[in-house]
């Protein structure tokens, strides 16, 4: 463990003495210096597109950086016999794979907390110049989510492209409605006032004059058997598909306890609603370091990958030679991107090719015919599309800066649990794992 741990000290100090390296962090670091000064429509609206860029750049130069020094660093010793030296020295093979590891965490750690100090201290200078106006942008609030979620007898469970799970369908009469549950909304967490957010997915069964398909006023009422005179009033909200809405809740609405629950009402029979339990969450006013918190959340996310990334490429760079191991694991990472955007496709895909399977099935051979490609090649390509999904990580669930746009801090908990760190964990070691075992029989001319 000493050899290792040695052998990490001494990958940190020849890392940071690479020139590439601290190029790349005073190109970072222009960069985000840069976004500051990009035009927005208020102070607000700045300090929020700040720190959206420098998400994106410290995750990108983060990754640059893994990708160089994992796809050059086992090349460059080979070539140059340092990895003899390293090996006749009483160490493993085994160790020089996990001492180079380690040794690239920690430059990666320093690079990203460095820049995102950086990042943090132009984004409250910004704030600060830019006055109260930028005020509520420096404290982003909590996202809460519901404790537990409930369709009505008669609710239909559809899987839409662009969402991954399961929603609930609900039409007919208007008592078949959609609930959710929320628990410790209390003044000592919120305040007076909550701010419940969602977002459904509505249409109609049948043409209906005076209700669109995409925008429909929907009633949210809150249940609290215990307020004195019964359930408040329902608040009506114009409210569009797929589009997130905002309505302010005293939180005197809550029982003693602290739960409400919190229901949406369709406006006639001919409509429909759809949604889950990630479709409404309320938010809760942030603390005095809740913007620090919440760039902590982000470049923790950000480790993640970029750990994930390194040590895929440093397997890969066993194998191959510098080029191939950096095309490699910019694939790797680049599909781990998109892997949810190939889900959606995918599913859209399925479908396309279920109605190419329906009108053959019918005999209307002509239409399969007026097909660009053939169901076999669709078919082939679905097929290869999950292969790759199933091997590869999915970044887009570790994305935060979504989540710094809207201004909300989410819990770690809720975007990776424990299934996601299982996943996470698998894709650190198993790489290294196969590494370690390739570097002991692998010979060195």
């Amino acid at each position: 463990m000493n050899s290792i741990l040695a052998l990490a000290r001494l990958t940190v100090v020849e890392s940071l003495r690479k020139r590439v390296f601290l190029a790349l962090v005073g190109f970072g670091a222009a960069f985000v210096v840069v976004a500051s000064f990009l035009p927005a429509m208020s102070a607000a609206a700045r300090v929020t597109l700040l720190q959206a860029w420098a998400y994106r750049l410290v995750l990108f130069f983060g990754i640059l950086v893994a990708l160089m020094l994992g796809a050059f660093s086992m090349p460059e010793d080979v070539e140059t016999r340092r990895i003899q030296t390293l090996l006749v020295k009483p160490l493993r093979r085994s160790d020089v794979m996990l001492g180079k590891f380690l040794g690239f965490l920690g430059v990666l750690a320093a690079f990203i907390g460095l820049m995102g100090l950086a990042s943090l201290a132009l984004v409250r200078i910004v704030g600060f110049l830019g006055g109260a106006e930028a005020e509520h942008a420096l404290a982003p609030a909590l996202r809460v989510r519901a404790a537990a979620f409930e369709a009505a007898p008669g609710a239909v469970p559809v899987i839409y492209a662009s969402r991954p799970g399961v929603q609930h369908r609900v039409e007919g009469p208007v008592d078949r409605d959609l609930r959710w549950r929320f628990d410790g909304v209390v003044r000592d967490r919120f305040g007076e006032h909550a701010t419940v957010r969602f977002r459904v997915r509505l249409g109609v069964t049948r043409p209906d004059a005076m209700q669109g398909g995409d925008a429909q006023t929907l009633s949210l009422r809150v249940e609290n058997p215990a307020r004195p005179g019964g359930d408040p009033p329902p608040r009506p909200i114009r409210v569009w598909t797929r589009r997130w809405a905002e309505a302010t809740l005293p939180v005197s609405e809550a029982d003693p306890g602290g739960t409400i629950w919190i229901r949406l009402v369709r406006p006639s029979a001919g409509t429909w609603m759809a949604a889950d339990a990630e479709s409404m969450e309320l938010l809760a006013p942030g603390g005095p370091f809740s913007l620090e918190a919440n760039i902590g959340r982000a470049l923790v996310l950000i480790f993640l990958q970029v750990g994930i990334v390194l040590g895929v490429t440093l397997a890969v760079s066993l194998f191959a030679s510098a080029l191939v191991t950096l095309l490699v694991g910019f694939f790797f990472f680049l599909t781990g991107s998109l892997a949810g955007f190939l889900r959606a496709s995918l599913f859209t895909s399925e479908a396309v090719l279920q109605s190419m399977r329906d009108a053959a099935t019918r005999a209307h051979s002509h239409r399969v015919e007026s097909w660009d490609f053939p169901p076999w090649l669709v078919a082939l390509a679905n097929r290869l599309t999950e292969s790759v999904l199933a091997v590869m990580p999915d970044f887009s669930r570790l994305d935060y800066a979504s989540h710094l746009v809207a201004g909300q801090a989410v819990p770690l908990a809720d975007l990776v649990g424990w299934g996601d760190a299982a996943r996470c964990a698998a894709y650190l070691t198993v790489p290294l794992l196969l590494a370690c075992a390739v570097a002991r029989r692998k010979e060195y001319a």
